[in-house]
């Protein structure tokens, strides 16, 4: 008697959770995606390597902003303090596992990071 070969419990277990590699266009209507400029379709496609922007930003808000800064303290939020012309921000965005790492970097305010990921029926995560 021949028996059918079986997956082990961690085998299963890593098929229904494995998801394919975060691909953006999948998740834009196809009209629109095809409306955005070609460098940025191919900066959001899951064969881009890691990538790093630096630049300076003016950055302004209003008083609510700048309380919810100040309250935001304890818990370590990456927000300045202060409004600035020429804030230097750093954000670099490379693939990881099946999801796409983001860190951002305001000033000397502390890294901010998230993680995008291919979520079912072509939803982001």
């Amino acid at each position: 008697m021949t028996t059918a070969p079986t997956l082990s419990h961690a085998t299963r277990a890593n098929a229904r959770t494995l998801q394919p590699p975060l691909d953006l266009s999948r998740s834009v209507h196809s009209a629109d995606w095809t409306q955005l400029p070609e460098t940025l379709r191919r900066r959001f496609s899951p064969q881009h390597g890691p990538a790093r922007y630096a630049a300076d930003m003016r950055f302004d808000r209003s008083v609510i902003g700048a309380v919810f800064a100040v309250l935001a303290m304890p818990f370590r939020a990456p927000l300045p303090l202060h409004d600035r012309i020429d804030l230097p921000v750093v954000v670099d965005v490379r693939s990881e596992g099946e999801g796409v790492v983001w860190s951002r970097q305001l000033g000397s305010s502390g890294v901010v990071r998230s993680v995008k990921s291919a979520g079912p029926g072509g939803t982001v995560l």
